[in-house]
């Protein structure tokens, strides 16, 4: 029972103890379901604030984003904190506060599905539905199950960067050329997958180089990095052929990304993802989720010798535009950059001017 002291403005927490011959009377077990909260009470007082706090992270489900809309952006901040502290976020929770406008957060580490013993296929089941086609970042590691599952990631009409890690020396490694050829088959005929735009491959001996046959029926799809894959440096002119390079997108990644193989392809693809996400548009929240258990081996040192990154030649003036997966309403802190009018009547930016130099 907690009481309210006037004089120092403090909430006094009062415990009533009865010998255990007594029975309990009804009222006492009302707020049972509220017991969760007590980690977040302390001994002695207590401000107003926090307990009224407390009481908004327990019923957090029940807001709506037009409310959080009408409150300072410090109180918002407040709430979402105490959310995340007493690990209550979830898809509803975290998509409610982007729709009410809190885009400036970037939020990494919302969803964790790892180290679970349950099926691979209850997984895919559950983010097949409407609630998790907001993924944008997924990576699969060392699961041992048939590519039938896998194909569910089309339904993933939000994913940009899908990372698959095996085991080293796996046998069970089935993310192979024909489930890619199968999710472009989806992309091509459905238009799945329009936003997958990076891809990182490691210890799947099933890619080879017929998987650059199928790379081109995604749309938005322009960085693929493979590590210990069934693609050779002899396959260079095969890629090429298909409109994929490794020249420069190589160097780039052992000049940025790890010189020397002290560098993980787990960190490689992490730093990849976040540049590109910089150049893309800034603090926009993004929902990151991982399946399966990370297995020691999946984290190995690289070996550049078997490190391929490729990435697509667009013909000119029709490489895919960043689009943002979710409303962004941070303030812009790059104002637009001014214009020249050129002789022919056209309009050039300076950066583009620069560019074709």
């Amino acid at each position: 029972m907690a009481r309210y002291d006037p004089d120092s403005g403090q909430v006094y927490h009062e415990t009533i103890v009865r010998p255990p011959s007594k029975a309990p009377v009804p009222w006492e077990h009302s707020c049972h379901g509220e017991r969760r909260l007590d980690h977040f009470s302390r001994h002695g007082a207590d401000s107003l604030l926090n307990i009224s706090l407390r009481k908004v992270v327990y019923h957090v489900h029940t807001l709506e984003a037009a409310i959080l809309r009408e409150l300072p952006s410090a109180i918002v901040e407040m709430i979402w904190k105490a959310v995340r502290d007493s690990s209550r976020e979830s898809l509803h929770v975290w998509k409610m506060f982007v729709d009410a406008g809190f885009g400036s957060k970037s939020l990494p580490h919302f969803c964790r599905v790892s180290t679970t013993q349950q099926p691979f296929i209850n997984h895919f089941t559950i983010m097949s539905s409407p609630h998790f086609r907001w993924v944008v970042d997924l990576e699969i590691a060392g699961l041992q199950q048939s590519s039938s599952n896998l194909k569910s990631l089309a339904d993933l009409c939000n994913l940009e960067n899908l990372t698959i890690r095996y085991p080293k020396s796996s046998k069970y490694a089935y993310f192979d050329d024909s489930l890619v050829g199968a999710l472009a088959h989806r992309a091509a005929t459905e238009g799945a997958l329009s936003r997958f735009r990076m891809l990182f491959v490691q210890n799947a001996t099933g890619i080879t180089k017929e998987v650059f046959k199928s790379l081109n029926h995604f749309p938005a799809l322009d960085i693929v990095c493979l590590d210990r894959t069934g693609v050779r440096a002899k396959d260079d002119d095969t890629a090429r052929s298909h409109g994929w390079t490794s020249d420069a997108n190589e160097q780039r990644l052992r000049s940025q990304y790890g010189s020397g193989g002290e560098m993980r392809f787990q960190q490689m693809a992490k730093a990849y993802r976040q540049k590109r996400r910089l150049q893309d548009a800034a603090n926009l929240p993004f929902l990151q989720c991982h399946i399966g258990k990370s297995a020691k081996s999946c984290t190995t040192i690289l070996d550049w010798s078997e490190v391929f990154a490729f990435e697509r030649i667009w013909p000119r003036d029709t490489a895919p535009e960043a689009t943002p997966s979710v409303p962004y309403t941070a303030s812009d802190t790059n104002p637009p950059m001014k214009k020249l009018k050129l002789r022919n009547g056209k309009s050039m930016g300076i950066h583009q001017i620069l560019d074709d130099l």
